[in-house]
């Protein structure tokens, strides 16, 4: 596939990619004298640059949508978009999925409120998504599924997932990928070496989704929505792998094609 166009004479990127953002409260933030910028009473939102340099290795557009759920906003930032991406970070509130916050960690309501109200019109759309981490969970919740609050707890014996003691980008256990799936004609291996951040995982597999990926013992690291042309999520972080090992960009610019094609096909339509 032909993953560039020319203007000009010139190869240019191909798609424009929205990278949902953390909403970081104040509360979070420490003291003014511990603040990155910023005075009291002021909330933050942020976007790890692994996701925006991944984004753009891979010949995409990376841009950060700011956490405004606003249905006027949200139809701008899609009309403006060829593929969303959902990005990791705090803990989706158990509520969504008729659970009390028992064992879960940090949780924003801003930004599962604006995560919720993107990927429904998102789904409605047909745009290509891609979900990492957080992003898998909240596309499984969505799609009326469950998670783990914790998995240790949920499972003692269970091997460890939130290894936080190495370099980010570290190879930890590995993960089996099943046949027809976009992550097999994205990465072209029937298992890979992940990083693992993650204490929470997937329960109840949501409606209409299918499992893409397992570890050995059995914790669900990739699913994928049945007749959606491409809404995919992964719960390792291949962003913050792709610069030491060049298989996980793989990822990136399926996606990127993905959401190319979906520009062509818009494009094509409005003509």
């Amino acid at each position: 596939m032909n993953r560039y166009y020319t203007i000009k004479g010139g190869s240019y990127i191909s798609a424009v990619i929205g990278i949902s953002s953390y909403y970081v409260n104040d509360s979070e933030m420490g003291t003014v004298q511990e603040r990155l910028r910023g005075v009291s009473n002021q909330d933050m939102s942020m976007c790890s640059t692994d996701y925006l340099n991944a984004i753009y290795k891979a010949k995409g557009i990376p841009i950060i949508l700011s956490p405004i759920a606003n249905h006027k906003y949200i139809k701008k930032v899609l009309d403006m978009c060829d593929g969303i991406l959902f990005s990791g970070g705090s803990d989706l509130n158990p509520l969504y999925y008729g659970e009390t916050p028992s064992e879960s960690g940090t949780i924003v309501p801003q930004r599962d409120k604006f995560e919720m109200m993107l990927l429904k019109q998102a789904v409605k759309k047909d745009i290509p998504v891609l979900g990492i981490c957080r992003g898998l969970q909240l596309i499984n919740v969505f799609y009326n599924g469950s998670l783990h609050q914790d998995i240790n707890l949920a499972n003692p014996k269970q091997e460890k997932h939130d290894i936080i003691n190495l370099p980010k980008w570290h190879k930890i256990h590995k993960v089996k990928i099943k046949k027809d799936s976009h992550l097999a004609r994205a990465y072209q291996v029937s298992s890979i070496n992940t990083n693992s951040l993650h204490h929470q995982s997937i329960n109840e597999l949501g409606d209409n989704l299918k499992i893409t990926a397992q570890t050995a013992d059995k914790t669900i690291e990739g699913i994928e929505v049945k007749d959606k042309s491409f809404t995919t999520a992964v719960q390792w972080h291949p962003e913050m792998m792709f610069s030491h090992f060049k298989i996980h960009l793989r990822l990136f610019e399926y996606f990127v094609d993905k959401s190319h094609e979906y520009k062509n096909q818009y494009m094509n339509k409005s003509t």
